[in-house]
């Protein structure tokens, strides 16, 4: 006979064999997967995009920015709409949005509409991931947490370990437009075992906030436009002043209507009155906006700085997404010794420590063999990372009951796209004059931007330290 489990959560009444379970995890954190390993393989991929396109190396960055900026538009609303129908069926439109606009991307030759469909797959991308937390609470229970979230966190390593190696593979040998077609045919496959086997759970007679919904999709959509313009040149002083006027309003009228209406989008006393809430919000601001300032700047210096070719360069990758990958799958059992506060403070605190590494690499002589050096900061960010990311969705999540977990992970999701966009735009604006200053103009621009990406790695440090140990939930004491 098959042994049966038992699902944690009081109100799943479902029983799995322990394979289907097995399944059931592999799925949900399957779209972190393919993320990642899109991610990474488009990151590679610039280069040769922008040569096959026409379109500069840096106006690129919209391609990246467009992606995190539109998951952020969905990710505190579709959050919400899973807990208030069923986290599954949100979860499933996800999967089907990104395979839909994976496929297509394989056949198209416009920065446009490549533009527009990577805004299509942050969408599909962050629907999923947000409702797949809260599959996961359903599927652990609170003394595994962490564990969970160690798992979460190594599903997208993984995706950044295969990436570099098979993406700087396809990108060589056979071109970019493969990987977005394999992308959609794996996600295709997930999202017919998410229909078999994924659990619904009862819908709550909640309304939906359309006008919030709606006001902050504008706020977003604005920011997006100030901070990376849809054209190669920044936008005119008229143009530039009124998107920021219709971001202050949008955002105003949205603060004002979600303090005012009886079911909104997100309780925004939540932030002003759950300080861990708070200071682990911006600490995962600082850590995504930093990060993917990282990875649009080092791909920059590895590959037109140093002149490795796309598949060299992703095999540095590769280096920090192993170690990523290690340090996310011991998380559980580090949390239980250090503690999840006093943990992410260490591995922010590694980060720091490579950015300022990573500073001297850029200012030493471009004829000198840097691969070791490069090797050991790589290893030192894929830990910090490792030790970071799992802790602070912990941290997140963790004072909040399971019937928020969508709202919950849906506003601190909207919160890191909107950042890791910043950072994008931070950088790729350090790099618009490259091509035209000399080389040590080049090392110095490009020490700056990490001088940056460190002073706000380390204001997420200071964030942590300020959350109150006394007040630390679940398993999260230091």
């Amino acid at each position: 006979m098959k042994k049966q489990v038992e699902w944690p959560n009081d109100h799943i009444r479902n029983r799995f064999t322990q394979w289907q379970l097995g399944l059931l995890t592999v799925v949900i954190l399957g779209i972190n997967f393919i993320g990642a390993l899109n991610n990474s393989v488009i990151q590679i991929a610039l280069p040769n995009l922008s040569s096959e396109i026409g379109v500069r190396y840096e106006t690129l960055s919209i391609i990246i920015s467009v992606y995190w900026l539109s998951a952020g538009i969905v990710a505190l609303p579709s959050g919400k709409l899973g807990d208030m129908y069923s986290p599954k069926k949100v979860f499933i439109w996800g999967l089907g949005i990104f395979a839909f606009a994976s496929i297509l991307c394989a056949f198209t030759s416009s920065y446009l509409i490549i533009t527009v469909l990577r805004a299509l797959q942050g969408i599909g991308v962050s629907i999923a991931v947000v409702n797949g937390v809260s599959l996961l609470r359903i599927i652990y229970p609170t003394s595994q947490i962490d564990t969970a979230m160690g798992y979460w966190a190594a599903s997208i390593s993984l995706g950044y370990v295969l990436g570099p190696s098979v993406g700087g593979f396809l990108v060589e040998e056979i071109g970019w437009r493969l990987t977005f077609a394999i992308s959609g045919l794996l996600i295709t496959l997930f999202l017919g075992i998410a229909l078999w086997l994924l659990p619904s759970t009862n819908a709550e007679n909640v309304t939906f906030d359309y006008q919030g919904a709606s006001l902050l999709t504008v706020m977003i959509i604005t920011l997006l436009l100030v901070i990376s313009p849809l054209q190669e040149e920044s936008w005119g002083w008229v143009t530039t002043t009124s998107l920021l006027f219709i971001f202050v309003a949008s955002s105003y009228w949205f603060f004002k209507h979600e303090n005012n209406v009886q079911e909104p989008l997100i309780n925004l006393s939540t932030f002003t009155q759950n300080r861990q809430f708070q200071m682990s919000i911006l600490s995962g601001a600082t850590y995504s906006a930093s990060m993917q300032g990282l990875i649009f700047g080092l791909q920059y210096y590895l590959q037109a700085a140093q002149h490795y070719s796309p598949s060299q360069s992703g095999s540095f990758w590769m280096v920090m997404s192993i170690s990523n990958l290690i340090a996310s799958l011991l998380v559980g059992k580090l949390s239980k010794v250090t503690g999840t506060r006093r943990l992410a403070i260490i591995g922010t605190a590694i980060r720091c420590l490579a950015f300022a590494a990573l500073v001297i690499l850029t200012l030493s002589s471009p004829n000198q063999n840097l691969s070791f050096f490069i090797v050991v900061i790589m290893l030192l960010f894929g830990i910090g990372m490792g030790t970071t990311s799992a802790p602070l969705y912990s941290l997140v999540v963790g004072t909040f009951e399971q019937k928020d977990t969508g709202t919950i992970a849906g506003t601190y999701n909207t919160i890191r796209h909107i950042s890791s966009s910043i950072g994008v735009a931070i950088f790729s604006q350090s790099l618009l004059g490259l091509s035209i200053l000399p080389a040590v103009s080049n090392a110095s621009n490009l020490s700056l931007a990490f001088i940056l990406a460190f002073i706000i790695a380390f204001l997420g440090m200071i964030f942590l330290w300020l959350i109150p140990k006394q007040n630390l939930s679940f398993s999260t004491a230091s």
